[in-house]
C-alpha cells in the first residue's frame, strides 16, 4: 500500500474480508463463507446487479433447518479432510525425522527479527505491516544435536533461532538491516524530502512538500548550518522582510509579513526527478533519524551547510 491507502486501511478490509471469505481451501473446495453460513457468499457483481425482493422473504422453520444441515455438512466434510491432510504432513514429515533442508556453521541466512517501535515510529507504519525478516547473518553456532537451533551473528550481536523462523539467504548484495523495513517512495503533502537543485549538483537540500500538481512539486526549504549529518536539526526558511534575505525562523515564532523560502520541481516520478530521497523521517527535535541517515549516506550526496555549500 502507497503512504494514501495506508493511512485509510479501514476501507480495504472490507476487500480483504471478501476475497478470504469467497476463495475455496485448498483442501476441502470448501468457502470460508460457505462453512459458516451453508451457502455460497453473493459476489460483488451480484450484490449490484441483483434486486432484492421489496419485502423481503421470511424463513421458516424448515429454510432454517436446511441452513444448519448444509452448515453442519460442510464442517464435517471439513474437519474430515483437514483430518486426513493432518495425518499425511505428519508422515511426510516424520519420514526422515530431519528438516530437508540443513544449516551449518559458517552457511548465511535470513531470520525472524521483527522492527521495534523507533523503527515503526520513524516510518509511520504499524509493526505488523512491515518486514519481519532480516538477513544476512551468519550461523556460528548449532545448538541442538539434531540440527534444528542455531546461534547467528547479525551486525555484531548474537540471536538464537530454531529452523522456524530460518531461511537460506539468497540475495546477492548485502541489504542493510535499516534499509530492508518497507520503504514508502510516494510522495506527499506535509512529508520532508531530499532534493537537488539540479542534476549536476553534489549537495541536496532538505525540504516539506507543501504542494503537488500533476506538473509541479511546491516545497518549503528547511537548513542546517551544521556539517555533519548527524546532529544537524533542520529549522524552516523564510525571506526576510525588509533585506529578502534568507533566514532561519522558527514558525513558532513567524512575524506576520514573513515568506517562506520555497521552490518548485517537477512532478515526475521517484528515478526520474530531482528528488534523492522521498518521506525523510525526523525526530521531535526535527533531527534525521538514523535510518534516514544511513539511507542518503548510501547516496553520492551530501547535504547542504548554510554559509558553506550555499
Amino acid at each position: 500500500m502507497n503512504a494514501a491507502q495506508y493511512a485509510e486501511f479501514h476501507k480495504y478490509v472490507p476487500i480483504m474480508a471478501h476475497v478470504w471469505n469467497t476463495v475455496p481451501d485448498a483442501d476441502t473446495g470448501v468457502t470460508p463463507f460457505q462453512a459458516e453460513h451453508g451457502m455460497p457468499c453473493r459476489s460483488i457483481a451480484e450484490s449490484i446487479l441483483q434486486q432484492p425482493p421489496a419485502g423481503g422473504l421470511p424463513a421458516t422453520a424448515d429454510d432454517l433447518k436446511t441452513i444448519a444441515v448444509s452448515v453442519n455438512a460442510f464442517m464435517e466434510h471439513i474437519s474430515n479432510v483437514k483430518a486426513v491432510e493432518k495425518a499425511q504432513a505428519a508422515i511426510r514429515l516424520n519420514a526422515s525425522g530431519n528438516s530437508r533442508i540443513h544449516y551449518q556453521v559458517g552457511d548465511q541466512v535470513g531470520f525472524y527479527l521483527p522492527p521495534d517501535e523507533k523503527a515503526a515510529k520513524a516510518m509511520g507504519k504499524k509493526k505488523k505491516h512491515m518486514l519481519q525478516y532480516v538477513g544476512p547473518g551468519e550461523i556460528v553456532e548449532v545448538l541442538s544435536p539434531n540440527n534444528t537451533a542455531f546461534r547467528i551473528k547479525y551486525e555484531n550481536r548474537h540471536y538464537e533461532r530454531n529452523v522456524m523462523h530460518l531461511s537460506k539467504y539468497k540475495s546477492l548484495d548485502r541489504v542493510p538491516g535499516d534499509i530492508q523495513i518497507a520503504i514508502d517512495t510516494e510522495i506527499t503533502v506535509g512529508s520532508f524530502i531530499a532534493l537537488l537543485d539540479n542534476t549536476d549538483d553534489s549537495n541536496y537540500h532538505v525540504a516539506k512538500v507543501i504542494d503537488i500538481t500533476d506538473d509541479n512539486t511546491v516545497v518549503h526549504y528547511h537548513g542546517t548550518k551544521s556539517r555533519q549529518l548527524r546532529g544537524a536539526k533542520w529549522t524552516a526558511l523564510f525571506h526576510h522582510p525588509g533585506t529578502n534575505e534568507v533566514i532561519q525562523r522558527d514558525q513558532t515564532n513567524l512575524v506576520r509579513g514573513w515568506a517562506r523560502f520555497t521552490g518548485i520541481i517537477e512532478t515526475r516520478s521517484l528515478d526520474d526527478s530531482l528528488v534523492v530521497l522521498a518521506n525523510l523521517g525526523l525526530t521531535d527535535t526535527m533531527r534525521l533519524n538514523a535510518t534516514t541517515r544511513k539511507l542518503l549516506d548510501r547516496t553520492k550526496y551530501k547535504h547542504h551547510s548554510m554559509g558553506r555549500t550555499w
